[in-house]
């Protein structure tokens, strides 16, 4: 987990609690836990959003590649041309 050993996050746990105290510890853990859920949720739903843009994007990708293949037959049939006898 994030490179971190067990012993160090034992270390980083004992520093804590000396510095912050053992009644601040479970409430900042708390706040801690909560501000990263809210963080997660808040990423899912950019990640939701980011795919929903892609795909938008990709349709109209498509539809824009459909409109110059069309034209593009117009131009090198014509709507008037018509074929030729070679002899």
């Amino acid at each position: 987990m994030f490179g971190i050993s067990m012993p160090e996050i034992i270390i980083v746990l004992i520093i804590a609690l000396l510095v912050i105290g053992p009644k601040q510890l479970p409430e900042i853990a708390r706040t801690l836990g909560r501000g990263y859920g809210e963080f997660r949720r808040m990423m899912g739903g950019l990640e939701n959003s980011l795919s929903d843009l892609e795909k938008e994007a990709t349709m109209e990708a498509e539809s824009v590649k459909k409109s110059v293949d069309e034209r593009d037959d117009t131009i090198v049939k014509g709507p008037n041309d018509t074929e030729k006898d070679n002899p």
